[in-house]
């Protein structure tokens, strides 16, 4: 899988997070209740974060600083 597919997996969870996350919040009505809230639980977002930021192709420090940054979103 190449960077920019691990970065778009990355960005699809969180964005997916925060739709649930404000549904939850707003207290929409829905079917699906709390289906995914085991899911999300046993993510271990920090976990993947640190293999992407292993990846020899991203070289810059600041690459890597921006990839952890953009992960705590």
């Amino acid at each position: 899988m190449s960077i920019a597919e691990k970065l778009g997996f990355l960005f699809e969870v969180g964005f997916n997070i925060g739709i649930l996350a404000d549904i939850q919040h707003q207290k929409y009505p829905n079917n699906f209740g709390d289906l995914y809230l085991r899911d999300l639980q046993q993510l271990k977002l920090p976990k993947q974060v640190k293999r992407m930021v292993e990846n020899p192709r991203i070289i810059s420090s600041d690459s890597r600083k921006n990839l952890e940054r953009w992960s705590r979103y």
